[in-house]
């Protein structure tokens, strides 16, 4: 038999507790990646209850000297919602803007329309309605500050319109009035980013 020197038995032992330990230390855990993507969302919808199309008529004077009467030419019928996701580092909010695309309010008339605050059927960071806007061809901000939100679908959710045809304050308005300027206006929402 061949005499092991201190150094053999020491390699020996080495070996042995390093096996030992590699067959305890056997990983018992594993891990996985999870990729999670969020998407851009801006969509944008109108509501109405018979659908969007809205009519105005002046009442007739019922006796001769009286003039046409556009007081009561309102409409709340209609509803806009939206779904939205933003970038909050670049772009956290979005506005929402309404125009005239095509046809033109007939002369001596204003066309205006309002909406109301969120009716809270959705959820995150609504709009804030900035007030009344007489309709023309430029875009005008109606709702700001839409972010990472939704206002829930259909009729009574989302913020609600109220449309308001007027004769206009400007003096000489009514003498403007003319029959064959009767027709129908396109208005377009666009929600944009800020």
């Amino acid at each position: 038999m061949k005499n092991i020197n201190l150094n053999q038995i020491i390699q020996i032992a080495l070996i042995s507790v390093m096996s030992m330990m590699s067959l305890m230390g056997q990983d018992n855990t594993v891990i996985q990646n999870v990729v999670v993507r969020i998407p851009e969302v801006a969509l944008l919808d109108l509501e109405g209850r018979s659908g969007t199309d809205i009519r105005f008529t002046g009442e007739g004077p019922r006796e001769a000297g009286m003039a046409v009467d556009f007081s009561n030419q309102t409409n709340a019928d209609l509803w806009i919602n939206y779904s939205s996701i933003t970038n909050k580092k670049t772009e956290p909010s979005r506005d929402i803007t309404v125009q005239i695309t095509s046809g033109k309010v007939p002369a001596g008339m204003v066309l205006e329309v309002t909406a109301g605050k969120d009716a809270g059927r959705g959820e995150g960071q609504v709009g804030v309605p900035t007030g009344t806007i007489s309709l023309n061809q430029t875009a005008q901000s109606i709702i700001s500050g839409v972010g990472s939100a939704y206002t829930g679908h259909g009729t009574t959710k989302g913020h609600q319109l109220s449309y308001r045809l007027a004769l206009s304050n400007d003096k000489g308005s009514y003498g403007q009035l003319d029959l064959d300027q009767s027709n129908t206006v396109a208005i377009m929402y666009t929600l944009t980013d800020q």
